[in-house]
């Protein structure tokens, strides 16, 4: 050792270390083989919990490319977002006096030519819709024919001399799928968040007809969206046979299909 220079000495050192740490690890896994499972997941979810802390949100490089780690909590805030830019209140005066003014309900739109879905029950011809943005300011509204109200909603469009940019939200191209988390956004005054999971779908030849979850707590407001982590709508909540609100949604395929008719009606 005496005779070790200092490069040596250290190059020393550092391949005992080396030994040391392989065979440590062997010792390791070889006592995790033999361990209760019971041990083994909790050790694999202390690891986990761990790591999540340390970086929930840094970029790791590798190779020149880089990956984000993306939790679910951030995903959930990017879709009310993406939601909340589109989503507005539709209040309603009846022509017959004029000083009655109540919320209808929540309004989505769909469009950049501003058109915009919402439930249609307790909907009457002989009233004044109007839609209130999230800045506070109103534009009347006018429905689009009987689109839609067979599948419980109602389109309006937006005054064309509204003077207003409006982005639309997007509705997924895709079915949803049992057990996937999905966000409601409703409220009359301001936006409740809830978050729950598709705990069953209802096909009819091959197709989704209906989505069911298991949020609670939902108020009474029909056309309330409900979308998945990707910030697309899944679905807009809908009335039972008896009028009764309950927790099930009109699948995006067919208020798609409905926005599709809706723009060849008033030639967008």
């Amino acid at each position: 050792m005496e005779d070790l220079s200092k490069t040596q000495f250290l190059l020393l050192v550092l391949l005992v270390t080396f030994v040391v740490s392989i065979a440590t690890g062997i010792i390791t896994s070889s006592l995790l083989d033999q361990a209760p499972a019971e041990v083994t997941q909790t050790i694999n979810r202390v690891v986990e919990r761990t790591v999540e802390r340390v970086v929930p949100s840094e970029t790791v490089t590798s190779g020149g490319k880089e990956t984000v780690v993306v939790t679910d909590e951030d995903l959930i805030l990017s879709s009310v977002e993406k939601l909340g830019k589109n989503l507005v209140k539709i209040t309603r005066t009846s022509n017959l006096n004029t000083s009655d003014t109540s919320t209808f309900g929540l309004g989505t739109i769909l469009s950049k030519g501003a058109i915009v879905v919402s439930g249609n029950k307790n909907f009457t011809n002989n009233t004044k819709y109007e839609v209130v943005m999230s800045d506070g300011k109103k534009h009347d509204l006018a429905p689009i024919d009987n689109l839609g109200r067979d599948q419980g909603l109602v389109f309006f469009i937006v005054d064309k001399d509204a003077k207003t940019v409006f982005s639309g939200a997007t509705l997924s191209s895709s079915d949803v799928k049992l057990g996937q988390t999905v966000v409601s956004v409703s409220g009359a005054e301001s936006n409740t968040v809830l978050v729950g999971r598709v705990s069953n779908v209802v096909t009819e030849n091959s197709n989704i007809s209906s989505i069911e979850t298991d949020i609670r707590g939902l108020d009474d407001l029909l056309g309330t969206p409900v979308v998945g982590l990707s910030g697309e709508i899944a679905g807009f909540r809908k009335i039972n046979p008896n009028s009764e609100v309950y927790n099930a949604y009109i699948p995006a395929r067919i208020v798609r299909d409905l926005l599709s008719q809706a723009e060849k009606m008033l030639g967008n």
